[in-house]
């Protein structure tokens, strides 16, 4: 079910080019979104989740929901991200709620934009970790007989809406970041 997840944080973005972090993991664009528990996209990511539940599961859905947030296995986390070997709240998390975007490498990339709706790529140095975005995701229920009953988000689309604070000493670069410099002789500058 395709969902728009409006002003979030980007966080862990993978939207150019599909990595893989294991050997036995099938390379995938990803990306993390930053969710406030206040916002309006909480209600729209927990609908669709329903929904599809329900679908897949029918009357069961509450049930295997219910099991499916036990084991760790949704989409949406309702609560913050976690470095897995500290127990750290990575930056940014703090206090809030997280939804984990993947799509494989064998399908189309997720389709980039800027504020104008005009499409973007890695080079224009658009995206960021730490940027407010919106996002085109797609929430589905997955009943695999090796991975078992799972919620899932495939990225579909990012559009940069504003700058936020960089993660890790990213964010954008301007022209304005560089000192202005004398002319060397015999130099003009335009």
């Amino acid at each position: 079910m395709k969902v728009v997840i409006e002003d979030v944080r980007l966080s862990f973005p993978d939207i150019f080019e599909a990595k893989s972090f294991g050997a036995d993991e099938k390379a995938a664009y990803s990306a993390k979104f930053i969710i406030d528990p206040k916002s309006a996209n909480v209600k729209k990511l927990e609908a669709a989740i329903a929904e599809v539940a329900k679908e897949k599961w029918g009357e069961k859905a509450d049930g295997a929901l219910a099991i499916i947030d036990e084991d760790k296995k949704n989409a949406f986390v309702k609560g913050p991200y976690k470095n897995k070997k500290t127990g750290e709240v990575y930056d940014g998390f703090q206090g809030m709620f997280h939804l984990n975007s993947r799509t494989g490498a064998d399908k189309p990339a997720p389709k980039t934009f800027d504020r104008a709706k005009r499409e973007v790529s890695a080079r224009d140095g658009v995206f960021y970790a730490g940027c407010y975005v919106d996002a085109v995701v797609d929430i589905y229920a997955q009943d695999h007989p090796k991975y078992g009953r799972r919620i899932n988000c495939g990225l579909l689309g990012v559009r940069f809406v504003r700058d936020g604070e960089g993660f890790s000493g990213g964010g954008g670069v301007s022209v304005d970041d560089f000192a202005d410099l004398e002319p060397v002789s015999g130099e003009d500058f335009i």
